[in-house]
């Protein structure tokens, strides 16, 4: 008894977390990246992004330019805050002059997201600290 119990408060703070991500997501998220960036394995050039939550799954989401000439699914990891962030912004981790997609939030959401790092993001970080910096979102 107590063990499905467990189980079924899993579940439920499961499938909170998911719609919450889902809902934060549903409309996109757009920003600008004045530098290109690697999203996980696919480097991405300077320009206009959208974060859109994937159809097919809670934990993709796809990033694509606003011209529409680049785009990736990303595998992400959702994250929950306790109070709700104060500002919109996607993080970004620096290794000397590589950049990657780290994080997403939104202001007054506790859902967010985080991309794990490669391989190749772990060789640099082992070689070098992460400059964490961040760029704020557009108005929705």
């Amino acid at each position: 008894m107590k063990k499905s119990m467990v189980l079924i408060l899993f579940a439920v703070f499961a499938f909170a977390a998911t719609t919450s991500l889902h809902a934060q997501l549903g409309y996109g998220v757009t920003f600008n990246a004045p530098f290109p960036f690697y999203a996980e394995n696919t480097r991405l050039p300077a320009g206009n992004y959208r974060i859109t939550q994937d159809t097919g799954s809670e934990n993709v989401v796809l990033i694509e330019s606003t011209d529409g000439k680049h785009a990736a699914f990303l595998d992400v990891t959702p994250t929950q805050t306790v109070e709700p962030y104060n500002d919109s912004a996607v993080a970004f981790h620096k290794y000397g002059n590589v950049e990657y997609l780290n994080r997403v939030w939104v202001a007054g959401e506790l859902m967010g997201f985080h991309l794990d790092p490669t391989r190749m993001e772990k060789k640099y970080e082992a070689a070098n600290a992460a400059q964490e910096h961040t760029v704020a979102l557009a108005k929705r």
